[in-house]
């Protein structure tokens, strides 16, 4: 089964399921995979960023 498939199976049963709490779980799961993909910065790792931004500008 392709991903395009597999997908599509997927929402033709979640169209069928009426429990909140079970969709809400499902929602859960899909949104920390999604958010795997997109690196989120420390505030330290941002500070870092911003000073090495200030150091370039200023040619240290």
């Amino acid at each position: 089964m392709s991903t395009i498939e597999l997908r599509n199976s997927i929402l033709e049963q979640l169209n069928r399921i009426d429990d909140v709490s079970f969709l809400n779980s499902i929602k859960t799961i899909v949104e920390s995979k999604a958010s795997e993909k997109t690196y989120q910065l420390s505030e330290n790792e941002k500070k870092r960023v911003e000073e090495g931004r200030k150091q370039y500008k200023n040619r240290q």
